[in-house]
């Protein structure tokens, strides 16, 4: 009786110790491994001795500490994401407002600044080349204007020359040149009187 009994008693022990082994191995399979830590635990204190508990306890403790090193990676890179975006947003907010006040200098090198944040924003690359084309544009209006400066200050130059050449002759009596004179320096300057 006492061997039925203990028959009995292991085979019950056993029986205890594979259901927890399957629930644990459950758990493991759909990757809840609270469930399989807990089950195989359970399954240790029935048969301490067993090896293939405790193998599954440091599987699930490697995997646990993997998860939580590739989530630590994971926020790692979103708060570096983060504050690559509020780098990016501030250097636009401040290049907005110089291409607004019309310092094209100070907002390139911002929106140069915002794509070393950010390379592949189309936004900066936008507001530069359209700075490039203001800033030629107003060169090229600057040019014009010097040249057409230029081209006054040497008419100018030419009529105040003939003018002087032309007064210097009436007051020398030389009437006939100093008409000539007069005349080159009117089809100079017509609305001259």
């Amino acid at each position: 009786a006492e061997e039925e009994a203990a028959a009995l008693a292991e085979k019950l022990k056993n029986e205890k110790y594979l259901a927890f082994i399957a629930l644990a191995d459950k758990g493991m399979e759909n990757k809840n491994y609270d469930i399989a830590k807990t089950n195989y635990n359970q399954a240790l204190t029935i048969k301490s001795t067993e090896q293939y508990p405790k193998d599954k306890l440091v599987e699930i403790e490697n995997i646990l500490a993997e998860l939580a090193k590739k989530k630590a990676a994971e926020e790692s890179a979103l708060m570096a994401q983060k504050e690559k975006d509020e780098k990016y947003k501030a250097l636009i907010v401040v290049a907005d407002k110089s291409f607004t006040s019309k310092s094209y200098d100070d907002a390139k090198l911002n929106y140069n600044q915002a794509l070393g944040v950010k390379p592949t924003e189309q936004y900066p690359k936008d507001k530069i080349t359209e700075i490039e084309k203001i800033l030629a544009d107003i060169a090229a209006k600057k040019a014009a204007e010097e040249a057409a400066n230029s081209a006054e200050k040497e008419k100018n130059d030419k009529y105040n020359k003939i003018i002087a050449e032309a007064d210097n002759e009436f007051k020398t009596t030389n009437y006939e040149n100093a008409k000539i004179k007069y005349y080159e320096a009117s089809a100079i300057k017509k609305d001259e009187q």
